[in-house]
């Protein structure tokens, strides 16, 4: 008997980044996934997918992978044009109310800080096969063991 709540957890780690995996899962008559992915590994949705239907026949399952950069090549570039025109609001923001920006407000800017390279996807491949199978099978270990715990209370009814 299995159950179809459970929980697994893996982390993956070489020189240059870890992918960190957690899946849970609860009751659910079909199967329903839910992926919540870095942006770089959102290319493997539909190979997460796919690997999840193999190991799980039915329940809803979270699934989240991240990727921490331990080590990159890629250099930062400044969008010096969306710096200006933000320093403008800013000050017109600051003057009417007397509040002025923090060095938060401008990191926060979405694309004030770019990346020069992105990282081909590919490289991540390895890490995410190896974590998602390791989290996976924690998954299912957690539900076979929550399932005979309910098959033993039911025997003793």
């Amino acid at each position: 008997m299995r159950s179809m709540t459970g929980y697994g957890h893996w982390t993956y780690r070489n020189g240059s980044f870890a992918i960190e995996a957690s899946a849970k899962s609860y009751n659910n008559r079909y199967l329903d996934i839910s992926c919540y992915l870095s942006p770089a590994l959102q290319a493997f949705e539909s190979h997460i997918d796919e690997e999840i239907r193999k190991a799980v026949g039915r329940g809803h399952i979270d699934i989240s992978m991240k990727l921490h950069m331990i080590q990159s090549e890629a250099s930062l570039n400044l969008d010096r044009g969306l710096l200006s025109s933000y320093i403008s609001i800013y000050g017109d923001i600051a003057e009417a109310t007397g509040c002025r920006p923090s060095f938060s407000d401008y990191a926060s800017i979405e694309g004030l800080i770019a990346q020069d390279k992105e990282a081909d996807g590919e490289v991540f491949r390895e890490g995410v096969d190896e974590c998602l199978s390791h989290c996976l099978a924690m998954l299912c270990e957690a539900k076979d063991r929550e399932g005979e715990g309910t098959r033993q209370d039911l025997e003793r009814l």
